[in-house]
């Protein structure tokens, strides 16, 4: 009863006097409590936003240690295929001692040509196969007094070991190294080399440089002047160190669910504050970056911002609830005058025109309503007019939809008349041509799986062998564990009907086309390879098809491969690749790689 009595009191008011009593149940009573929920909000958006910035930060410290490693094993590849240093290596196998000795001097040479032109290399090592090591070692300037001397066999070091198993290079965790009581903190980078004219063969070395930890520690410092910037440092995913601020914490390995904080504190950094962990995890090296920082430091800051913001949003809101009081008396009459046009329209005399004093909003909008009341019947012809133009477009997109269907309707119809006539043949063709029309009109852009891109070539190439009178055999092979992956539709059929049309052109009989779908051996990527012993592209063609950008460009030829590897690109991006080989008068092969996609079980 009382609610039903203050309601009917407020809407008895005053436009005037409603107007200030909501503005402060509506507006001062909602902004003290949108305060607090703001600066809640507030604070966890700022933390997101420390967060964002802070992994930026890690990213960019990462690009940098990218390209840092990249210019060493750049330096790596060229001595894995310097000839010179290779025929050296081969030298120290030589049963004469005098050609040994030679080989060695050389091979130290060469190692000291490499180092000049890249800075930072603590020590470079050839082991090779049989156990025979040439180091130099730029810490001691030797090639006796060296950070491997107390090693009897390199070959057994974890460096040569990695080489020997990896096809690329290795880059192996820091590690503590000793020399002459001193602890060294390096880590390393290792390539097996092979014999270049027997590339089959086993490695005849291994490559082994090392690499002082400080590189990669100056790469991950802050500006320490900024205090909230906190530190830096890098793990592997077997939580070893690779490197740290303080040099004597890399290359061990944190303690099985030790917290990265506690670890922080352990290390003496940061000891007394809150700290903030942000983290980047780079593919290329499996390394995690962590940054750490002062997380109070930087919303103490913000919260001085806020409440200033506080204090001046109060000033304004005072300031409001004085300059409303008069305002609202003015629009009142307003708004009254307004309603009473209004209400005229309504009634249906268009010639209504409100007069306001003032040129304010309120005039404004007076002025447009006399504006509107002069277009009423103006627009009003055009609504009719576009409604009429609406419901023509919504007839025809009805007839678009029909078409279709109309079609596949007629194809049944002569279907069954082929087969009340024994036409079994082209009974077959004619349902084969229905499935195939519906598959490729209906949602193209979808994925299926690989066993419906199976059922739809089978079709396809029935129509088509009967097209061309059985001039060509044509072999299907699908992994069977393929059949539960899938692709984007009608990937597959361009490049068979590009073989067919132009791979067979002139070809009458003796034609053989073979489609082979399977997965890789890594279990990430579907392979299709297709395959026929037609006329072949010419190797203009072939150079174009296999680069990458030019292939994906408008084809000027109408061959339409360039359409199909535009789509592969669109779909997929780098995820996926190809490659063409082609001999003109022997055949084609093209090989497609999807990335490997299960179809989605729903339970």
């Amino acid at each position: 009863m009382k609610k039903l009595k203050f309601s009917s009191w407020f809407y008895n008011r005053k436009i005037w006097q409603k107007l200030i009593i909501t503005f402060v149940l509506a507006v001062l009573l909602p902004i003290s409590i949108s305060w607090y929920v703001m600066m809640s909000m507030n604070q966890k958006q700022m933390e997101n936003k420390i967060q964002e910035l802070m992994t930026s930060q890690l990213v960019q410290i990462s690009e940098r240690v990218d390209l840092t490693l990249d210019i060493y094993m750049n330096l790596v590849y060229q001595m894995n295929v310097d000839s010179g240093l290779i025929d050296e290596i081969k030298g120290l196998k030589s049963k004469e001692i005098n050609k040994q000795v030679e080989s060695r001097h050389n091979i130290y040479s060469r190692l000291q040509e490499y180092n000049n032109s890249v800075g930072g290399i603590r020590c470079i090592s050839v082991i090779t196969a049989s156990g025979t090591d040439v180091t130099y070692d730029w810490g001691t300037a030797s090639v006796r007094e060296n950070i491997w001397k107390d090693y009897v066999d390199l070959r057994e070091t974890a460096a040569y070991k990695k080489a020997q198993e990896s096809t690329g290079i290795a880059i192996l965790p820091t590690a503590v190294m000793e020399q002459d009581e001193e602890q060294l903190h390096v880590f390393q980078i290792a390539k097996a080399i092979y014999d270049l004219d027997e590339l089959e063969s086993e490695p005849i070395a291994a490559i082994v440089m090392i690499l002082d930890e400080s590189i990669l520690k100056k790469l991950c410092e802050n500006d320490r002047e900024i205090a909230w910037n906190g530190i830096n440092f890098i793990l592997d995913s077997q939580s070893r160190i690779i490197t740290y601020p303080d040099s004597f914490f890399a290359g061990t390995t944190l303690e099985a669910n030790q917290n990265i904080t506690d670890f922080i504190r352990m290390t003496g950094e940061m000891e007394d504050k809150k700290i903030g962990i942000s983290t980047y995890e780079d593919t290329k090296t499996d390394w995690v970056y962590y940054n750490a920082y002062d997380l109070e430091k930087i919303l103490a800051e913000i919260s001085d911002t806020r409440r200033n913001a506080l204090i001046l949003g109060g000033i304004l809101i005072i300031s409001a609830c004085f300059l409303i009081s008069g305002t609202v008396r003015n629009i009142g009459d307003s708004v009254k005058t307004i309603i009473t046009g209004i209400q005229a329209v309504k009634s249906g005399d268009l010639k209504t025109e409100i007069r306001l004093e003032y040129k304010d909003e309120l005039g404004e909008i007076a002025e447009n309503f006399n504006d509107m009341t002069e277009r009423v019947s103006i627009l009003i012809e055009e609504v009719e007019g576009v409604t009429e133009k609406r419901k023509n477009a919504e007839i025809r997109a009805l007839e678009a939809q029909i078409n279709p269907h109309f079609l596949y309707n007629t194809l049944d119809s002569i279907n069954w008349l082929a087969i009340s006539r024994g036409e079994d043949e082209i009974s077959e063709m004619l349902r084969n041509l229905g499935i195939i029309l519906r598959y490729s009109v209906n949602k193209s852009n979808i994925e299926v799986s690989i066993a419906e891109v199976a059922d739809w070539i089978d079709k396809y190439i029935s129509l088509q062998q009967m097209r061309f009178d059985h001039a060509f055999e044509f072999q299907l092979t699908v992994q069977e564990v393929c059949k539960e992956y899938r692709i984007k539709k009608l990937l597959i059929q361009p490049f068979i009907e590009n073989a067919l049309i132009h791979g067979f052109k002139g070809i009458e009989e003796g034609g053989m086309l073979r489609v082979d779908i399977s997965l890789t051996e890594e279990g990430k990527h579907i392979c299709v390879i297709i395959e026929d012993n037609g006329n072949g592209l010419d190797q203009r063609q072939v150079t174009k098809y296999n680069d990458w950008s030019a292939a994906v460009e408008e084809d000027q030829e109408k061959i339409g491969l360039n359409n199909v590897f535009s789509r592969i690109e669109m779909y997929y991006g780098e995820k996926a690749d190809w490659n063409v080989i082609s001999i003109p008068d022997i055949g084609t092969i093209i090989t497609l790689r999807f990335p490997a996609n299960r179809i989605e079980v729903k339970i």
